[in-house]
């Protein structure tokens, strides 16, 4: 009786930090969008003014918002300031861009679930990756991988953004 309980107790608890984590995302995502509610309107209205430089503009932010709600959507963003690795996760096949953006210095590296180490992903130095950041393409055959953040100096975002 005792084991069963203990073992109820688990199953909650391992839900509770489940669905934690899937409320993050999610509300993650909806702050991403709120800050471009009005994007749709604003780029009509640069079209009908002639603005096109302006247009672009709302039209590029849009486009960066939506990859990013998509990205927390799917697990597919890390955000850190340290070293870290992440815990394993599935990254469904297809070919990624991955786009790290940070103003120090970091080095990615992508290794397989087992530890086999797929590939560096992204070398920057300091402002290498500042602004729009640094991108490279990665090809995923559908297995989990885990991401190693080193030589970390200051706060960094990953994300996976599926291009097929």
């Amino acid at each position: 009786m005792k084991q069963k309980r203990v073992a109820a107790i688990g199953a909650l608890v391992l839900s509770i930090v489940f669905l934690a984590g899937v409320g993050t995302s999610l509300s993650g995502a909806v702050d991403v969008l709120r800050g471009h509610e009005g994007s749709v309107r604003n780029a009509i209205s640069a079209i009908q003014a002639g603005d096109t430089r302006k247009a672009l503009e709302v039209l590029d932010a849009l486009h960066g918002g939506v990859i990013e709600a998509r990205a927390l959507l799917n697990g597919l963003v890390f955000r850190g300031e340290r070293k870290m690795l992440t815990d394993p996760f599935l990254l469904p096949a297809g070919v990624y861009r991955a786009r790290l953006t940070t103003e120090g210095f970091a080095n990615v590296t992508i290794y397989s679930a087992q530890g086999e180490r797929l590939g560096f992903l992204f070398t920057v130095s300091r402002g290498g990756a500042a602004g729009e950041g640094a991108t490279t393409l990665y090809r995923s055959n559908g297995r989990r991988v885990m991401v190693q953040f080193d030589n970390i100096t200051a706060p960094y975002q990953l994300v996976f953004e599926r291009m097929q």
